[in-house]
């Protein structure tokens, strides 16, 4: 009977709300409590089922780009720098549009000497000192991130204006912002702290073959739009992975909450969940475990049946010999 939007209603209630229910990514995810505008400062936060608070934190660190992906953003920054605009609105665009640009031409010039990794599938994985060389390339250096981090806020102001007047056309999409806010996100991850978490990640860059419909040429058939048949086309796909392996670059940007308080059924050993997430927990209560030490046995498989060894990391699991074991 009410037409409104239960989205922005909920939005709405969240700036006087005593309590807010939530999945936790979007507590843990940075992209997504700035688009929320969830402030944890002051406030205590309750995380159930505080088990999966590692992989949720990992990934909420990590960012997966399209060379496409990056492509549509340096193209739709540059229609915005010929419109009419101060000049320090055209330099932030144009630092933004060398950044997009600047990365998508690195993976379509890497990608094209990848080694093999598997059936039409190439790949490399770069870590450290390594990282450091290849975005001293794409122009990301401690010294000039935070004038894309400005840039990015500039842009984001002046979209912000236009939305509040109304001017729904002339501003970026969100789509591109989100994707810029992303990798901001990763970099200044990255170099936070003096560099204090760069060998925490690994950057793999992937290209594989997918396949999409093309419709067919039947301009002189009879057939309209909607039954114009379409044929599946091989192309190839490159991808970009910021991959954190340390659930603390996420998690310890929480830590201007008051409280934090994790629950689970599975936490044990808290010591060395502790650890992981990068934080000491001075108020700790664990039950007993229900089943005694002396009825439990723990052992390794490191091989299987031909002797091929089960490591399941990222350079074995799809291989046909582990797959095979």
């Amino acid at each position: 009977k009410t037409r409104a939007c239960p989205y922005f209603a909920s939005r709405n209630l969240l700036l006087t709300a005593d309590v807010v229910f939530c999945p936790y990514n979007y507590v843990i995810d940075p992209n997504i409590r700035a688009q929320m505008g969830l402030d944890l400062k002051g406030h205590v936060v309750i995380l159930d089922e505080a088990h999966n608070m590692e992989d949720c934190a990992r990934e909420a660190a990590s960012i997966t780009l399209t060379s496409t992906q990056l492509a549509n953003v340096a193209n739709e920054i540059q229609q915005w720098m010929v419109l009419p605009s101060t000049d320090e609105t055209k330099e932030s665009y144009g630092r933004l549009m060398a950044l997009c640009h600047n990365m998508a031409q690195w993976m379509d010039q890497t990608a094209s000497s990848l080694p093999q990794r598997g059936f039409e599938e190439t790949c490399g994985l770069w870590s450290g000192a390594e990282l450091t060389a290849i975005l001293r390339g794409l122009g990301v250096m401690d010294t000039t991130l935070p004038l894309l981090q400005e840039a990015y806020e500039i842009i984001c102001q002046l979209a912000e204006q236009q939305t509040n007047l109304r001017f729904t056309t002339d501003q970026m999409s969100t789509v591109s912002l989100s994707v810029l806010r992303g990798i901001l996100i990763v970099y200044n991850f990255m170099f936070k702290e003096g560099q204090k978490y760069f060998n925490d990640y690994r950057v793999c860059l992937m290209r594989t073959t997918s396949f999409k419909k093309t419709p067919i040429d039947q301009s002189s058939g009879w057939r309209g739009k909607r039954q114009r048949p379409a044929q599946m086309e091989k192309v190839w796909v490159v991808n970009l992975h910021f991959w954190c392996m340390n659930p603390a670059v996420a998690f310890t940007e929480l830590l201007g909450a008051h409280s934090i308080i994790l629950t689970s059924g599975t936490l044990s050993p808290i010591h060395s969940f502790s650890s992981e997430l990068g934080v000491d927990f001075p108020i700790q209560l664990e039950a007993n475990h229900v089943v005694p030490e002396a009825q439990t046995w723990i052992y390794s498989i490191p091989s299987g049946p031909s002797g091929h060894s089960l490591l399941a990391n990222f350079q074995n699991s799809e291989t046909y010999e582990f797959q095979d074991e």
